[in-house]
C-alpha cells in the first residue's frame, strides 16, 4: 500500500522567486496535519498523522485529538463506501477545532479542510 506523507514546502522567504508569478495566498489554518485514503483493494480507509499511520484495516495504531472519531462518523465515507471513484487517492489537510491547538478558537467541535490530493502520484 502507498500512503506517502506530504512533501515539506519551502518557506516563502526562502523563494521569493515565487512572488514574480500570480499566486494565491490563503491563511494557514493553526491544527495537525493529516492524510486519508479508501482503498477497497487494501481493506478500506487509511488514517494518518504527517508521520504515522494511525488507522488501517480496521485497527486503530494510535490517535490524533479524535481524528478517526471524526471520519468514522463523517458522511464522506458514504461516498468512498458506494463507489470506487477515489480508490487510492491520498487527501491531505489540516484538522482543526476544540483542544486541537492551544490558544486558537476557530470554531466549535472540530472541522477538516483538504488542501492537496494525491491521484497517480500526482498532487492536485
Amino acid at each position: 500500500m502507498n500512503f506517502p506523507k506530504y512533501p515539506s514546502i519551502i518557506n516563502l522567504h526562502k523563494a521569493t522567486d515565487i512572488l514574480n508569478y500570480k499566486c494565491v495566498v490563503t491563511e494557514k489554518i493553526h491544527g495537525t496535519n493529516v492524510r486519508f485514503m479508501w482503498s477497497s483493494k487494501n481493506g478500506g480507509l487509511v488514517l494518518g498523522s504527517r508521520e504515522n499511520v494511525i488507522f488501517k484495516d480496521g485497527q486503530r495504531s494510535g490517535e490524533l485529538y479524535g481524528f478517526t472519531e471524526f471520519m468514522s462518523n463523517h458522511p464522506v465515507l458514504e461516498k468512498f463506501h458506494n463507489s470506487a471513484e477515489f480508490d487510492d487517492y491520498v487527501f491531505y489537510g489540516e484538522f482543526f477545532g476544540s483542544s486541537i491547538q492551544k490558544g486558537v478558537k476557530y470554531c466549535e467541535g472540530k472541522q477538516l479542510r483538504i488542501f492537496d490530493v494525491l491521484v497517480d502520484d500526482k498532487l492536485l
